[in-house]
Parts: C-alpha cells; structure tokens; sequence
C-alpha cells in the first residue's frame, strides 16, 4: 500500500471536516471605521452559562463602536439577526503580548438563526506539539469582495488550513511560549474542501479566528472532529518565520471571568480542572 497517496487523502479529509465544523461555529467581522473604509476579522462563537459570545482578537474591536462592527454568518440571510450588547478587550495595542477579546449577542439569536456556538467541552489548555496536528481557520480579507463588504455585505470565503505546531528555532524570542500559541503559516497548503495544494492567501482578516489541534491521545485515536479543540485565537504573523501567532484560550476565559461575576465559578471549574489533568 503506498503511503504516500494516503497520507495526503487522510489530511485532506480531515481538513474538510474540520473546516465545515469550524464554519459553522464562526463569523466574519465587518468593522467600519468610517471614511468609506472597511475591513474584515475572524471570530468563533462560543456559548458560556447563559451567555453567547464571538472571541476574537482585541485589536480588531478595541477602538471601534458596537454599532460599527456587522456580524456576517456563513448563511447571509441570518447575518441581520446578530445584534450585538457587549465588548471586552484584553491588551491589543502594539507591542502588547495579550490580544484577546469578545463581543456579546443578544441571546434571542439562538432563536432566530442555525447559529451553532461551541462549549467549553470544546476548549483546550495543554497539548503535545509533537504529535498534534493543528488547524487554523479564519476570513482572509483577500477573499472579500470589497465592493460588497462596502455595501454591508459579505461573501464569506474561509481558509482552513491543516498544519502543526511551531517547534525550536522557527519560534522567535518575542514569542511568549506560556501565552502564545505558535503554528506554521506555510505558503501552500490544503484549503478549504479542496483536495489539492493551493497558495495560502496573506493572513489579513483571519485575525480573531481560531486555532485547534486534534489530540490523537484521545480516547479515540482517529482524525476527526470529535478530537478537534479550541486552543487559540489568531493575533498576528511573522511573514520571515511563516508563522501565526495567537493567544491562548485560557486568557479570554480569564477575561470573560473577570468581566461577568455569574460565570466565575464555571469557568474557574473548567480552567481548575484542566490544570489539575497537565
């Protein structure tokens, strides 16, 4: 059996399903700061007690009004639906090591819309670079019509992109290991559904989106989305390293904690459990 042939249709069927998971669990950002000008990030959508959240990254929302930043769902019908009711930031300026931040939608979306939000059963906190495999998903604004973006509209176009993560001498001394995760940003790569090699289009708009690994140490050994978790948010790139660069998750928890006293406990629990099992 010839490995070789295998081995590319094994990541390319794991890349598409978890591609189609991570798109149903995210948003693209429309921010407009005005002066005619647009542009786009990436969040996840994530469900803690009885509030829905988008992470995203800080400097994306930082210095922008809610009334400024339009939702855009993967089913553009229902983008309309996300009123948006709170932001928090973490860090966000330059030269900041922590870039995390969420915004708030109004709890009837689950109501109105096929909106999917993950759960902390989906989060990770600690991982075996070695033997993971990673995923980095997101909205590059290269492939966002800018004419339509204009006009508050979104053709939604993702990457998802199969790699690993970062390892020795490709890590830079700015990177701060406890804080950051660090993944590949290779120049081609399997995107999407596709089951071929393609360029990666320039990170831009993937900002806020997410970073996962797939732990084969799990119960279940096999590729999927069922071993697929949350461990990152992407904050920005080394074009000289090829690589992404994203806080971990266990930041926004502690922000989100900070910021709302009735999800202190659960959020303590997750964290406190995750840290006794490492």
């Amino acid at each position: 059996m010839d490995t070789e042939k295998i081995q590319p249709i094994l990541a390319s069927t794991t890349n598409s399903a978890l591609s189609n998971f991570a798109l149903r669990h995210s948003v693209g950002l429309g921010l407009y700061s005005g002066g005619g000008r647009v542009e786009n990030a990436s969040g996840t959508l994530l469900k803690i007690g009885f509030h829905y959240l988008i992470a995203t990254a800080a400097h994306c929302i930082r210095d922008i009004d809610l009334t400024s930043i339009r939702v855009a769902y993967r089913e553009k019908n229902f983008s309309d639906q996300f009123t948006l009711t709170r932001k928090g930031a973490l860090g966000g300026a330059k030269g900041d090591h922590f870039d995390i931040g969420y915004l708030e939608v109004d709890k009837s979306i689950v109501e109105h819309t096929p909106a999917e939000f993950l759960t902390l059963d989906h989060i990770a906190f600690g991982y075996n670079p070695v033997e993971a495999l990673a995923f980095l998903f997101g909205f590059p604004s290269k492939l966002v019509p800018k004419e339509e973006a204009l006009e508050r509209r979104f053709r939604l176009r993702s990457l998802g992109l199969l790699t690993v993560v970062a390892k020795g001498d490709s890590i830079p001394g700015v990177v701060d290991r406890d804080i950051d995760v660090v993944l590949i940003y290779p120049e081609q790569g399997v995107l999407g559904e596709q089951r071929q090699l393609h360029s990666v289009p320039h990170p831009e708009g993937i900002s806020g989106g997410s970073m996962w690994i797939y732990d084969p140490n799990l119960a279940n050994p096999l590729l999927g989305v069922h071993n697929a978790r949350f461990i990152g948010i992407q904050k920005s790139w080394l074009p000289s390293r090829r690589i992404a660069i994203g806080n971990k998750v266990i930041y926004l928890l502690q922000l989100i904690a900070r910021d709302y006293p009735d999800l202190r406990d659960i959020i303590e629990q997750k964290i406190g459990t995750a840290v006794a099992h490492t």
